[in-house]
């Protein structure tokens, strides 16, 4: 048995200063071994994961010791970290999401194929495939106003004494 290495090991469990510094030596070492037929340009991961060892073992540390990249650098990685997991930059706009392309496509394609459903009967279709849409998302489409006005003025030019949207829930 290799006592050196048990020792070792045994010692990094003890000790989590150790323990640290041998989790920032195995990413660096793991990052190494994949890239070292080629300039080293680390991927986001594995600067998380250096980054978050080099701060377990800190910046004076971190100068006593030969590393691939310096202090600096890996702190710097660590506030980006940092700023981009409290930065709030993706913070969403206003109001609720946009209704998913998926889901409009379906509608144009139902009300294109059967002119006499009303926002009802388009609703009951989309649940049967497993959508929840309410009535009024399914009017507010833009796309498909647009496509019933067309629909709608192309099939009845005569619409000017009626209401509009009569044809959209006649029946067939």
């Amino acid at each position: 048995m290799n006592y050196h290495l048990f020792f070792t090991l045994l010692a990094a469990l003890l000790d989590p200063e150790k323990r640290s510094l041998m989790d920032f030596y195995e990413s660096q070492i793991r990052f190494l071994m994949a890239h070292l037929h080629k300039r080293p340009t680390p991927t986001l991961g594995e600067k998380t994961a250096m980054a978050r060892s080099a701060a377990e073992v800190g910046y004076k540390r971190l100068q006593e010791i030969l590393t691939i990249f310096t202090p600096d650098t890996l702190f710097r990685w660590h506030r980006e970290l940092v700023r981009r997991k409290w930065g709030y930059s993706k913070k969403r706009g206003p109001g609720k999401p946009s209704t998913a392309k998926e889901i409009e496509s379906l509608i144009i394609q139902f009300t294109q194929e059967n002119k006499g459903w009303g926002y009802h009967n388009l609703q009951k279709a989309l649940h049967s495939l497993g959508f929840k849409v309410s009535q009024s998302t399914i009017r507010n489409i833009p796309k498909l106003t647009f496509k019933i006005i067309i629909s709608v003025l192309t099939h009845k030019p005569q619409v000017y004494g009626s209401s509009f949207w009569s044809p959209l829930f006649q029946r067939e």
